[in-house]
């Protein structure tokens, strides 16, 4: 707070000034510049890349970024949604281990619209699940909740709404992360978001979190946080320099991937279609974006090396002591299940537009 500077370096600066240093570094080293230079992050990570490519696109020549906030505000107001909700009625509570009954109930349903059983739901914005199935009948039990409960989740999976507008300011988690969603609805916000809305947004150390105001202090927190914390679809520069960008993220993850999905459309309306389609992918994975494994080095090298996109990574996934592979697909596409032989091998997996993008 008071340090305008070191905002603009936590932002975006001192990525930059690491790379330039770092590049004079390699080149006194090995007494050559390096042929090429690649970055890779996650989630605030994630974010550094983007804001880097925006503003400084010949720093790197191929820049892998997974799950980048973007505004970084409203994914820190997306934490704070169901801390306030049941600040404003503590009944609202759910009890951690009623999640992992949650996250059975929503794969029940939801599990099998891919036409495969394997506990993950491959397309959760498909999943139409409503937790007034869940509602109890009698008391209140660790197999049922409450009304006051119904509500949370709902909410949760809402996201933070305008109270004068009605629209949802950004998206909540989709079905299938129910796992992640106690550690941001224990009635206490996390440490990272509240210091944000404090020192940044409100420039008051006191502020009390429960009385965020969903429509003001909304649009006061892009107000004070832009453009230093925000940034835009312009990714021109990178592209147009030959860069090239995957982004990736995970539906198993509290930052919905509809985000990115947007944020991703938008980079490619920008660009132009024709120019994104050799410089930008997005890749979308069913589960958690850590389980998948994928070699992202190897990755980047053949595309920016060998002109190889990656249109469709082999991922291994580790899940309760098995191995199983599954072709990470570019989106719009989606990794559909053949319908013979072993459901735990990417070869009986094919890549398929997915009609649910189709109609976005």
């Amino acid at each position: 707070m008071g340090h305008p500077e070191r905002l603009i370096d936590y932002g975006y600066r001192a990525v930059h000034s690491m790379t330039v240093d770092g590049k004079e570094i390699t080149k006194a080293f090995y007494g050559s510049a390096a042929r090429h230079s690649y970055f890779f992050g996650a989630s605030r990570g994630g974010y550094e890349e983007i804001a880097v490519a925006r503003r400084f696109p010949e720093d790197y020549d191929a820049i892998c970024a997974a799950w980048p906030p973007n505004p970084l505000v409203l994914s820190y107001a997306q934490q704070l949604w169901a801390d306030w909700l049941i600040a404003k009625d503590p009944a609202r509570f759910i009890p951690k281990d009623k999640y992992s009954m949650i996250h059975k109930a929503v794969l029940k349903e939801c599990d099998e619209l891919d036409g495969v059983e394997d506990g993950v739901i491959n397309e959760p914005n498909r999943c139409h699940f409503d937790p007034k199935v869940l509602q109890c009948k009698g008391a209140d039990s660790p197999d049922c909740l409450t009304a006051p409960q119904v509500e949370l989740l709902r909410k949760t999976y809402e996201g933070p709404v305008n109270p004068r507008t009605g629209k949802v300011i950004v998206p909540g988690p989709a079905p299938g992360a129910e796992e992640q969603m106690y550690s941001f609805a224990i009635g206490e916000p996390q440490q990272a978001p509240l210091d944000l809305f404090k020192y940044v947004v409100f420039h008051d150390p006191n502020w009390d979190w429960k009385t965020l105001n969903w429509d003001s202090d909304i649009d006061k927190a892009i107000k004070n946080t832009s453009p230093t914390l925000i940034t835009d679809s312009n990714l021109s520069g990178f592209v147009d320099h030959g860069g090239k960008l995957l982004f990736y993220t995970g539906w198993i993850n509290y930052q919905n991937p509809t985000d990115l999905i947007n944020y991703y459309n938008d980079v490619v309306t920008t660009v132009g279609a024709s120019k994104a389609a050799k410089s930008i992918r997005l890749v979308i994975m069913p589960g958690n974006p850590q389980d998948p494994v994928f070699n992202r080095v190897d990755v980047i090298e053949q595309w920016t090396e060998k002109g190889e996109a990656p249109d469709q990574i082999t991922a291994t996934y580790h899940i309760d002591s098995k191995v199983r592979t599954r072709p990470l697909c570019a989106y719009p596409k989606v990794a559909q299940y053949k319908g013979t032989s072993s459901t735990d091998a990417a070869q009986n997996f094919v890549c398929l537009p997915s009609e649910f993008a189709q109609k976005q």
